[in-house]
């Protein structure tokens, strides 16, 4: 059966990471921004990595590698691929991780992955969700193909910045900002808004707001 696939356009949301950003995504995003826009502290987010991946792992949306260079275990992945369409972010995350022997894989993400099916225990997205174009029933077709590589007993797991009632004025100033410029998409997506498509996926759905990041692990995927 054809996998759905979506004529969105990434290209602005995953843009602004160059090379010189990327040198400043650590402290700008999860040192500022995290803290003092999103209100979900780092740490937050690094403890789900901690407490799901495992030795098969897919990262999509890769970042500069942080949370998986900062690992609590030491040499955790008999494989490790990266999936980003975004060159800078692949080779910066690359090169954090090489101990780990990475496999670069440049793709959209709402399109279907040119990986092997069933093939990862576990599956990475952080803080890509919201960079992506459209609707979240639109964007969440990258749930679907994350469902299609992910074992029976896999999880998949993540954090979105969400539209919330507890936003800050700071938050939904910048927020408003970077929908403008494209850098996110996050418009219309509401924590409920993800939670459906998630559930829409998998039968086995935890989400916990904390500030304007809903952070979410899931399982059993609906095959």
């Amino acid at each position: 059966m054809a996998l759905p696939s979506t004529r969105l356009n990434p290209e602005p949301g995953q843009a602004v990471y160059s090379t010189l950003s990327l040198r400043f995504y650590d402290i700008y995003v999860l040192g500022l921004s995290n803290r003092y826009f999103w209100r979900c502290p780092t740490d937050q987010i690094q403890q789900k990595y901690n407490a799901f991946v495992t030795p098969r792992h897919l990262e999509i949306g890769v970042g500069t590698g942080y949370y998986l260079d900062k690992l609590s275990v030491h040499s955790p992945f008999e494989s490790l691929c990266l999936l980003d369409l975004n060159e800078n972010s692949l080779d910066a995350t690359a090169k954090r991780v090489q101990r780990f022997n990475p496999v670069k894989v440049k793709a959209n993400a709402l399109e279907p992955f040119p990986l092997e099916a069933r093939s990862f225990d576990s599956v990475g997205i952080n803080y890509l969700i919201h960079c992506l174009p459209g609707k979240p029933e639109e964007k969440g077709v990258v749930f679907d193909h994350i469902k299609e590589v992910l074992t029976d007993d896999g999880v998949c797991f993540g954090s979105t910045i969400v539209q919330a009632d507890q936003a800050s004025m700071a938050a939904s100033v910048v927020m408003a900002i970077y929908n403008h410029k494209g850098i996110f998409g996050n418009h219309y997506d509401t924590p409920e808004a993800v939670s459906a498509e998630l559930h829409r996926c998998f039968d086995q759905v935890n989400t916990e707001l904390v500030g304007t990041v809903l952070l979410f692990s899931a399982r059993k995927p609906r095959r």
